[in-house]
């Protein structure tokens, strides 16, 4: 949408894509195609969004939570990706986001999983969703 130049509001892109994300993950499983979702849920209320998704349709929710040891090592990834032309936050906005600290009592279990050595990370994920009881 900001690409489009349908707006220049990252927050109502953000609500908007979201939205579509929502309803095109809902139907998706609801025809029983598994359907991964990628994004920054750092909010209470946007991990509530799926969850209510994985109520509505009777799945499974794996929730994996990514994370970078190093803030110097997430400042060049983030600079980097804008470097190839990703319209995503800068690392100034990153720095600025809301982030609710992650509570199981309101957000359900999780797998936080440190991605600074990717190949370890993507089998710790992987292996998280194979589980038949994910913790």
């Amino acid at each position: 949408m900001l690409l489009e130049g349908l707006t220049e509001d990252s927050a109502e892109a953000g609500r908007v894509a979201y939205g579509i994300a929502r309803e095109v993950a809902t139907e998706n499983l609801r025809v029983g195609v598994p359907v991964v979702v990628d994004g920054v849920h750092a909010t209470h209320e946007r991990r509530a969004l799926w969850r209510g998704v994985s109520e509505a349709t009777q799945t499974r929710l794996v929730q994996l939570e990514m994370t970078l040891a190093g803030e110097a090592e997430h400042r060049l990834r983030v600079e980097n990706r804008q470097a190839r032309g990703y319209v995503g936050p800068t690392w100034e906005q990153i720095l600025d986001m809301k982030y609710d600290d992650w509570s199981e009592a309101i957000d359900g279990r999780r797998l936080l999983v440190d991605n600074f050595e990717t190949d370890a990370a993507l089998a710790r994920c992987l292996t998280q969703v194979a589980s038949p009881d994910p913790a």
